[in-house]
């Protein structure tokens, strides 16, 4: 509801005559304010001479129009107006861009989720056939049932992202009614209405925020197949073989201890520490949540092809990361294409040497 002060603001600065807010206002010697444009109008319209609408007996000749000094209070009252309303709505559109973003990054990160999800299940499942082709009269049983875990693993992990996704889809939709519903308000040039609205736009902008602060990103089990490279050994203890087993989370607490302490740096040096493909588990989520980070040297370590995926598929949601340093490891001709693909969607610009044998980015 608009504030009884709006309103009278609103009444100061709105001409009588055209019911717009006043354009070149000129104060008369009754004290009453016009569009110097609406005056002259009326006095063209009666015989070149102007009265006074609210008829306090105030003539004046149309020669004498041009004279009638400005209201310059009532002219900044009406630019102060303005300028309020164009920051509100400036702010709202800005909210409400931001909000949409979010939503955008969010709904980016759940699609690479679902991406790393279908290529966890397609590995595990093609290194299940390929080894169990071998020895299909005794492990038929054994095989349909692996699958059936894997799919299973894959459908609960996939309904765990597709769930986070739908409220982020439904605020996305909930989103564009805000803006429909701010593009009506603006269109109809209504101040008043539009400053009753703000209270609303702000709760919206304020709750929306903190929904989605609150809203925890879900995470992808990661798992292997016992076994499946034993090949003669499992023949006769086929049935032992294959289980499922999810992998406990990696730590390295030195590596996390310095991320912890300068990952929030512009720069950071991991050259020379003898970094895994384990390691790069720990790095890679620490240049997912990055938002300061610019150069990242990681050359001259034991980083192989699994590690340069980890790496990749961070880089395609990392947004601050201009140079990567990735000389003097083993990261192999797959790997490098790996992080060739997910520099085409990065912001990285300088990507030094990768020197490991047999591999080219070309």
């Amino acid at each position: 509801m608009a504030t009884n002060r709006s309103v009278t603001v609103e009444n100061l600065i709105t001409c009588v005559i055209c019911r717009e807010s006043f354009k070149d206002p000129r104060l008369l010697p009754c004290s009453h304010t016009y569009c110097w444009e609406c005056i002259e109008r009326m006095a063209s319209e009666n015989k070149d001479q102007f009265e006074c609408p609210l008829r306090d007996g105030f003539v004046a000749m149309k020669e004498d129009i041009s004279s009638l000094p400005l209201n310059r209070a009532i002219r900044d009252l009406v630019e102060l107006h303005d300028d309020a309303i164009q920051g509100f709505k400036t702010k709202i559109n800005i909210d409400l861009q931001s909000i949409q973003s979010s939503l955008n990054d969010k709904i980016n990160e759940t699609d690479i989720l679902l991406n790393i999800i279908d290529n966890n299940s397609k590995f595990s499942r093609q290194k299940m056939t390929e080894t169990m082709a071998e020895i299909r009269r005794v492990i038929d049983k054994h095989e349909k049932d692996m699958l059936r875990n894997i799919l299973k693993t894959e459908k609960e992990q996939k309904k765990r992202v597709e769930d986070y996704k739908i409220p982020l889809t439904n605020e996305l939709q909930r989103l564009n009614m805000q803006k429909v519903s701010f593009e009506m308000l603006s269109s109809m040039r209504n101040r008043t209405k539009l400053l009753e609205a703000k209270e609303r736009f702000d709760d919206y902008v304020n709750k929306t925020n903190e929904k989605l602060k609150l809203l925890p990103m879900p995470t992808v089990t990661d798992y292997f197949l016992e076994g499946v490279d034993q090949l003669q050994s499992l023949k006769e203890k086929i049935l032992q073989c294959g289980k499922y087993v999810e992998i406990s989370r990696y730590h390295n607490p030195q590596l996390e201890k310095f991320i912890s302490e300068n990952g929030k740096k512009q720069e950071l040096d991991l050259k020379l520490r003898n970094l895994t493909d384990s390691d790069m588990i720990i790095v890679a989520d620490m240049l997912r949540n990055s938002t300061s980070l610019s150069v990242l040297y990681l050359g001259n370590n034991q980083i192989g092809q699994q590690g340069a995926q980890y790496i990749a598929e961070a880089l395609r949601i990392n947004k601050t990361l201009t140079a990567l340093g990735l000389q003097e490891n083993q990261i192999g001709q797959q790997g490098a294409q790996r992080i060739a693909e997910a520099l085409k969607t990065n912001t990285v610009t300088m990507l030094f040497a990768i020197t490991s044998p047999n591999t080219s980015l070309l």
